[in-house]
C-alpha cells in the first residue's frame, strides 16, 4: 500500500493511531493535513485525545511503583487545579490550566519537553495557536479526570474507561467551562446534603480525647421524653430514647443519622479533642501548629466522613479548638483510666453528663433520679465570635504547612556502604579489572545512592570477593 493512502487509513483506526507516541500522531496528522486535507477540527480533537493519553502515561509511570504513589500523584493534581489549604482542595477554586503552567511542567516531567517542541511545531505548521488547539479547559477536564482514578491500571485500559463514561473523550473532545465546573463540584464537592443553617454546639461533656457535645439535647431542643422528669429511670432504657430522638433529628438535618460520605455531618469535636489531647495536654492558648494539626487529621478522612472542603471548614476548626480549650479548664476529666472502651461508648457520655449536672446516680440498680431543672442549655457558638483574625491566622497555618511539607519532602541523610570488589570477570569486554573499578565504583554509588543502611547493625563490613 503507498504510504499516502496508509496515512489515510491510520487515521481512520483510532486505537492504532493512539498507540503511537504524542509526536508520531501529531506528525501523521500534519501529513494527513498536507496531502488529504484533514480537516483541522479532526486534526484538533485527536491530538486532545492523544494528549489525555499521554497525561495517563506520565501518571502510570509513577503509580507502577506502588499503591502509595496513587495517592501522592492525586494530590499533585490538586495543587495544579485547585487551591490548597493544607493539602484539602477549597470549594469553589477549580482553575483553568494551561500548557506552559509550570506545576504541569513537573508533573509530566520527561514527557513534557517533546511534547511542547511538537505543539509548537504542530501549531506554526498549521497556523493555529496552540492555546486554541489545547485551550485551559481541555488541559483542566484532563487533569481532573486522571483524579478520578482509582488503581493503577494499562494506559490503553484507563483511556478506553474515560471515553466509555465521558461523552467529551468518546467525541470530539470539547467541554464548555460551565459544564466541566458542574462536573467538578459533582465528582469532588457536591456529594453533601446541605442543612439550612451552620450551626456549631459548644462542648458538654469532658471525657478527654472523647469529649464530644451534649447527648441530652440536640443544639438546644431537649431530646428526653417529659414521663421522665422526677423520675428514676434505667440508664440503658433512657439512653436509648435518647439515641432514638437523635438519629431522627441528625437525619431531618443533616440527611443521614450516621456518619457517610453524602451526609453533612462532622466529626470535628472528636478529631478537635483527640488532636489537643494528644498533643497538647498542658497547652491552654490555639496555636497555629495546633490548627494545622488539626486540619492534618480532619484531610486524611478525605470525604467519607464529612465535608471538609467547605468553606467554613477552617472557622469552623477555629472555633472548636477554642471552645475545647476552654472547656477542658473549667471541667473534669471523667473518661475511666485504663477503659477507653467504656469512656468512649455512648450509654456512659449519657451518664457523664448527667453526672456533672448533679443528678444522683445508683450503680446497684442502674439507675438515674432524672431531674431536668439541672440541665444546662448547651452553648451555640457564634461563627463570629472569635478575635482572632481568621484570614491572617490561614495565610500563617498554610504557610507552616507548607514550611513542615517542604522539610518532610527533603532528601534523608544517607549513609552508604563500602562494596568492595577484589576480582570479577566483565563479559563481553577486553579490559583489566584496573580500567573498570573506576566504572563500577561510580556505578554502585548511583545504585546505592537511594539506599539508607544502618550500618550499626552489621558486624563486619560486607565483602564481594
Amino acid at each position: 500500500m503507498p504510504m499516502i493512502d496508509a496515512l489515510k487509513l491510520i487515521i481512520q483506526q483510532e486505537d492504532k493511531l493512539m498507540k503511537q507516541s504524542f509526536t508520531a500522531v501529531c506528525r501523521i496528522l500534519h501529513l494527513n493535513y498536507l496531502f488529504h486535507q484533514l480537516d483541522q477540527n479532526i486534526m484538533i480533537s485527536l491530538v486532545r485525545k492523544r494528549f489525555l493519553l499521554m497525561c495517563i502515561e506520565a501518571q502510570c509511570s509513577k503509580t507502577k511503583l506502588g499503591s502509595e504513589h496513587l495517592i501522592i500523584i492525586r494530590q499533585q493534581l490538586y495543587d495544579i487545579i485547585f487551591d490548597i489549604f493544607c493539602d484539602i482542595p477549597q470549594q469553589n477554586s477549580f482553575r483553568s490550566v494551561n500548557i506552559d503552567y509550570e506545576q504541569l511542567k513537573e508533573f509530566l516531567s520527561t514527557f513534557y519537553e517533546s511534547f511542547i517542541s511538537t505543539m509548537n511545531k504542530l501549531s506554526m505548521e498549521i497556523d493555529v495557536d496552540r492555546s486554541n488547539i489545547l485551550p485551559s479547559e481541555i488541559v483542566s477536564f484532563v487533569l481532573h479526570l486522571l483524579t478520578t482514578i482509582p488503581i493503577h491500571d494499562r494506559r490503553m485500559k484507563l483511556y478506553t474507561d474515560f471515553a466509555l463514561k465521558y461523552r467529551e473523550v468518546c467525541q470530539n473532545m470539547q467541554i464548555q467551562w460551565s459544564d466541566l465546573i458542574k462536573m467538578v463540584d459533582k465528582d469532588v464537592f457536591d456529594n453533601y446534603h446541605s442543612p439550612s443553617k451552620i450551626l456549631l454546639a459548644s462542648y458538654a461533656i469532658n471525657l478527654g480525647r472523647f469529649s464530644c457535645p451534649s447527648k441530652l439535647f440536640f443544639f438546644t431542643e431537649p431530646l428526653w421524653n417529659t414521663n421522665v422528669n422526677n423520675q428514676r429511670t434505667n440508664l440503658t432504657t433512657l439512653g436509648n430514647q435518647l439515641k432514638t430522638k437523635l438519629d431522627q433529628k441528625l437525619t431531618e438535618w443533616y440527611e443521614n443519622s450516621t456518619l457517610v460520605s453524602s451526609s453533612a455531618h462532622t466529626i470535628l469535636h472528636s478529631i478537635v479533642a483527640s488532636v489537643v489531647e494528644e498533643h497538647y495536654t498542658n497547652t491552654e492558648t490555639i496555636t497555629a501548629q495546633m490548627i494545622m494539626d488539626c486540619m492534618v487529621k480532619i484531610g486524611q478522612t478525605a470525604n467519607r466522613k464529612d465535608n471538609i472542603y467547605s468553606e467554613n471548614a477552617f472557622p469552623l476548626v477555629v472555633l472548636t479548638i477554642e471552645d475545647y480549650l476552654k472547656f477542658r479548664k473549667i471541667t473534669t476529666n471523667m473518661a475511666i483510666v485504663g477503659n477507653n472502651m467504656k469512656s468512649r461508648s455512648y450509654e456512659y457520655k449519657v451518664l457523664a453528663e448527667l453526672l456533672a449536672s448533679g443528678m444522683k446516680y445508683d450503680e446497684t440498680t442502674s439507675e438515674i433520679d432524672f431531674d431536668e431543672s439541672r440541665l444546662k442549655l448547651p452553648r451555640i457558638i457564634d461563627l463570629t465570635e472569635s478575635k482572632l483574625d481568621l484570614n491572617d491566622l490561614k495565610r500563617e497555618v498554610q504557610e507552616l504547612y507548607r514550611r513542615t511539607k517542604a522539610i518532610s519532602n527533603s532528601p534523608v541523610t544517607q549513609t552508604y556502604l563500602n562494596i568492595e570488589i577484589k576480582d570479577f570477570v566483565e563479559f563481553g569486554y577486553k579490559m583489566d579489572a584496573q580500567t573498570l573499578l573506576p566504572i563500577w565504583e561510580l556505578e554502585q554509588k548511583n545504585i546505592l545512592s537511594s539506599i539508607v543502611t544502618d550500618i550499626g547493625q552489621i558486624d563486619q563490613p560486607i565483602k564481594f570477593t
